[in-house]
């Protein structure tokens, strides 16, 4: 169950919020001067959270992979297979790089 809580009123009562976070599987909802700011959940919401955002984006990675493909197999038409393997080796080569791009973007957030 989620309830919202004041900023000022978490402040005064932050070991009974953290008891029925943990005990009672609730959610705060912090507001700030009357505006959702952030959330207290328990550790075990906050797994099953960072597992969903990984799914997303593995799910994201390989529909941008699988548009890839589709593409590179137009541009292969007619082409030597020599042409269509510096292709692929070039493109794979952008892929790798995108990808360690993104994953140190998120480093460098954290």
């Amino acid at each position: 169950m989620e309830k919202a809580i004041s900023a000022s009123e978490l402040k005064n009562s932050l070991g009974a919020v953290l008891r029925e976070v943990r005990q009672d599987d609730e959610i705060r909802v912090i507001e700030h001067h009357g505006v959702p700011a952030a959330a207290i959940i328990s550790i075990e919401d906050l797994r099953l959270l960072r597992e969903a955002k990984e799914k997303k984006r593995r799910a994201e990675l390989l529909e941008e992979f699988r548009q890839l493909r589709e593409s590179l197999a137009e541009r292969q038409a007619g082409m030597t297979p020599d042409e269509a393997d510096q292709m692929v080796q070039e493109l794979s080569d952008a892929v790798m790089d995108a990808v360690v791009q993104k994953a140190w973007h998120r480093f460098e957030q954290r």
